[in-house]
């Protein structure tokens, strides 16, 4: 690894940056403008899943070598060395996905999905794939125009957070893994990027970009994808609220990422979250969310939850949109559950389908068929019209007075 100097190519990157955010201002971006109708899933053209051909095995990864065994109890200690392996590797700063005021809804969160679909699959918690996502993620915020110093970047090692991994669930990812070639490491990192508002009232929205030893397209690259595109759209919005997006790691395998942000937080931010939003695994049929806190192990409700209900009624009306709300349930949940137990509202977002039976189900989640083109197999346009609806859904609730 070649080590470049950091104060050189800090001030390489600023200047790139504003260069950037110059060519940007121009596109100032209004909300939501769209009246268009809704992408349409074609039932028609779907094939059942029964009918699909055999998967194509995944290539396994390349093997590194696995730099856990190099680094000193005091080097694990004190491993705030991200931002040197970032400067130290990033070679450019690439150009945006292209966002205007007429790019619908969505359009950009399908190019970030198939993208992480296709090249950034296998992304197990302490996995070298895992650090793969989370420079990627670092270099997409630097292109859309975000500076190095909105960025934080939380490193944890398995030692430090094991009390919050489920029993077992590391071990059984890492044999899962030996089948894939996945390499191990001992870090594993949240990236956290903060857009200033007006008011020190702070709006957290997360998602965790970590996945099983499988494409992980709906679990949860699609999250990953809305984030990305909520904050690109979000960036030249004149906000209120403070805006912090949370991409978090090692989720799969007990919210660690999520467990070890909230107790990064002081007394002084923990008291000025408005709310907490997670989404986790977007693909689906039917579109969820759950807004409130939990108050003597029980679903409840405060303005802030009850605006959330007023914004999702609003969506329905204005698309006739079918969507249902669901309580919150002590102990069952994403990463807003990390929050939600400690006396702060949240909210929930996810997509399921519903069989023959009045059932709801997730597609393919944790295994190979979790993948951006057996769902065009399966059902062409269903990705399309949740990633729309979820894109408007996020922007309507971000922009909204409480």
């Amino acid at each position: 690894m070649h080590i470049r100097c950091k104060k050189a190519i800090s001030a390489i990157l600023a200047t790139i940056i504003l260069f950037l955010a110059a060519c940007s201002a121009a596109q100032q971006l209004p909300p939501i403008v769209e009246e268009t109708p809704p992408p349409q899933i074609n039932e028609e053209a779907a094939i059942a899943p029964e009918d699909l051909a055999e998967v194509e095995p995944i290539e396994p990864a390349e093997p590194r070598e696995d730099d856990s065994e190099e680094l000193e109890p005091d080097e694990l200690a004190d491993h705030e060395h991200f931002d040197v392996w970032c400067f130290s590797n990033f070679e450019s700063i690439r150009q945006p996905l292209y966002l205007s005021s007429e790019t619908a809804h969505g359009d950009v969160s399908m190019e970030h999905l198939v993208f992480m679909s296709d090249n950034l699959r296998n992304r197990a918690a302490f996995s070298y794939q895992e650090l793969d996502a989370a420079v990627w993620i670092v270099e997409e915020l630097l292109a859309i125009g975000f500076a190095w110093e909105d960025i934080q970047v939380q490193e944890f090692t398995q030692s430090e957070t094991s009390q919050w991994v489920w029993d077992g669930s590391l071990l059984a990812l890492k044999q899962a893994g030996q089948a894939e070639g996945i390499e191990f490491r001992q870090l594993s990192q949240n990236i956290i990027l903060t857009i200033p508002g007006r008011s020190e009232q702070t709006i957290i929205v997360t998602a965790h970009y970590d996945s099983w030893t499988t494409p992980g397209a709906s679990d949860n690259a699609s999250s990953m994808a809305l984030l990305l595109e909520s904050a690109q759209r979000m960036l030249y919005i004149d906000n209120y609220y403070t805006l912090v997006y949370g991409f978090f790691g090692a989720h799969e395998i007990g919210r660690v990422g999520a467990n070890y942000y909230f107790q990064s937080l002081s007394a002084a931010q923990r008291e000025n979250i408005l709310f907490m939003l997670s989404a986790d695994i977007l693909l689906g049929t039917h579109f969820i969310y759950k807004a409130g806190f939990i108050e003597d192990n029980a679903h409840a409700e405060n303005n802030v939850s009850m605006k959330i209900h007023e914004v999702a009624d609003n969506l329905r009306m204005r698309y006739d949109i079918d969507l249902i709300t669901f309580d919150l349930r002590p102990h069952a949940g994403g990463d807003e559950l990390v929050f939600a137990e400690k006396g702060h509202t949240v909210v929930g977002l996810i997509a399921l389908n519903i069989d023959e039976y009045g059932n709801f189900f997730g597609y393919y989640a944790h295994t190979e068929f979790d993948c951006v083109h057996h769902y065009n197999e399966i059902m062409p346009g269903m990705m399309e019209r949740a990633m729309w609806f979820f894109s408007i859904f996020l922007e309507m609730i971000l922009l909204a007075e409480y």
